[in-house]
């Protein structure tokens, strides 16, 4: 069978069943074949197994193409016209709703900022609220120290 891409692949000829039916014959094909030759048929399936497992993301990629394919065909055939077919009054609501969406993400955004400058505020405040208190201090210390004169 040829190993080919896109629609060459074997699956459009046969389809994901018999793909599936071609597999497990031969797997028992090979497995039978083995043994004849004088191969231990032991771990022969875990190995297949093995194997299958390890394309299987490639596998379920080239499915994936194949029913999406299909389902475009078959809505071509059934003369599906996707949003065409769509009234005038569901395509104003759908950009209704996608304004409002975005108008959404707009005030969320406007909030994350307005939180941002709050913060920056209120950390603004904490510094100068612990510099006037160090000053403080510092001029309480002064007044404070035993070595004041009556000229100071």
């Amino acid at each position: 069978m040829s190993h080919g891409k896109g629609r060459k692949h074997p699956i459009w000829c046969l389809g994901p069943a018999k793909m599936s039916m071609h597999w497990g014959l031969f797997k028992a094909a090979y497995i039978d074949i083995c043994g004849n030759v004088g191969s231990s048929r032991e771990g022969l399936p875990q190995k297949l197994d093995k194997m299958e497992a390890a394309t299987s993301t490639r596998r379920e990629n080239i499915l994936e193409y194949w029913e999406r394919e299909h389902m475009r065909h078959e809505d071509l055939r059934r003369g599906y016209k996707g949003r065409q077919q769509l009234s005038t009054q569901a395509k104003e609501q759908r950009t209704i709703d996608r304004i409002k969406r975005q108008l959404f993400l707009w005030q969320a955004e406007d909030r994350r900022d307005f939180k941002l400058v709050e913060l920056a505020a209120a950390a603004r405040r904490r510094v100068l609220a612990q510099k006037r208190q160090r000053e403080q201090e510092e001029r309480w210390r002064q007044l404070r120290r035993r070595d004041l004169t009556m000229e100071e």
